[in-house]
């Protein structure tokens, strides 16, 4: 699967020597951490997760990550935040992504559809053995 994801990051300088004379472009450098990070985090993790419900885990876990990648860099920076800007998938996945929501939205509304009908069948069934109990 496919998917694209936009994540935005905060960062103060908490060292400008070392920010301006540790790498040679510290955005830059900060920039390709945050690619490996999103890469290494997003492949490891379920669609589902990255388009919807897990996006607030990917965050953390992002952000963990990218520090672990620069910390060795001594950057001069400290990041304060990162925002999960926008997930989705690309046209190539799209349909095959968008048929896997409505079967599971279908697999929902099969299970809703025998349970109702469960509840009213039951009742039924039940005072036909207390006739039949009572015919006997």
């Amino acid at each position: 699967n496919v998917v694209s994801v936009e994540f935005e990051v905060q960062y103060r300088v908490i060292d400008p020597y070392l920010y301006k004379f540790s790498v040679t472009n510290a955005d830059s450098s900060l920039e390709e951490a945050l690619d490996s990070a999103l890469r290494y985090v997003v492949g490891h993790s379920k669609m589902d997760q990255v388009l919807t419900n897990g996006r607030e885990v990917i965050r953390q876990i992002s952000w963990d990550q990218l520090n672990q990648i620069i910390e060795p860099y001594n950057l001069g920076l400290i990041v304060t935040d990162v925002n999960f800007k926008d997930s989705r998938t690309t046209m190539e996945v799209k349909d095959a992504f968008d048929d896997a929501i409505a079967a599971q939205e279908d697999e929902q509304r099969f299970i809703r559809e025998a349970e109702a009908y469960a509840r009213e069948i039951e009742p039924r069934a039940r005072g036909q053995v207390t006739r039949m109990t009572q015919e006997a």
